[in-house]
Formats: C-alpha cells, sequence, structure tokens
C-alpha cells in the first residue's frame, strides 16, 4: 500500500502543478503550520525545517531522517494536513 500511495501522491502533486495552483520550489511551510514544522529537521543544531520545498519531499531529498529504520519516537510526527 505505501508504494502505491507513493504514486498516488506524486500524480496529485503533478497535478496540481499543471493547474498552476503549486509549484514543486514551494517551501512545505507555505502548506503545513508552524508547530507541524518546529524542529522537524534539525542539522547540526540548526533548523532546515522551512527549507524544505515539495520537491525534496518527492524526489527524497530532504535530508529527513528515516523514522522507521532509525526507530525514534522523538522524530516521529503527526500531520495533519
Amino acid at each position: 500500500m505505501a508504494s502505491i500511495t507513493k504514486l498516488f501522491t506524486t500524480t496529485c502533486i503533478f497535478i496540481l502543478r499543471e493547474q498552476g495552483k503549486l509549484q514543486l520550489d514551494d517551501e512545505i511551510a507555505r502548506y503545513l503550520d508552524e508547530e507541524t514544522l518546529r524542529n522537524l529537521h534539525v542539522y547540526k543544531g540548526r533548523d532546515y525545517s522551512n527549507r524544505i520545498t515539495l520537491s525534496n519531499l518527492l524526489f527524497h531529498t530532504s535530508g529527513l531522517r528515516d523514522v522507521i529504520e532509525e526507530g525514534s519516537k522523538e522524530s516521529k510526527k503527526t500531520c495533519n494536513l
């Protein structure tokens, strides 16, 4: 199911891009609230959460950790879109 969800999400993002409703270089801060983003991506003491773009997420270049692989309960956040 997870692989199909990724394809469906990517398709939806590209449809919205085609309709001019978003751009791949839009920062996710445009779509997510401050609480969801707080400390989402901190590296060497610097918070990069507001710099992550839709493209980073779609193409797995955000630098976010894989919480399933690493098992960190702290980094597991729920996102209410």
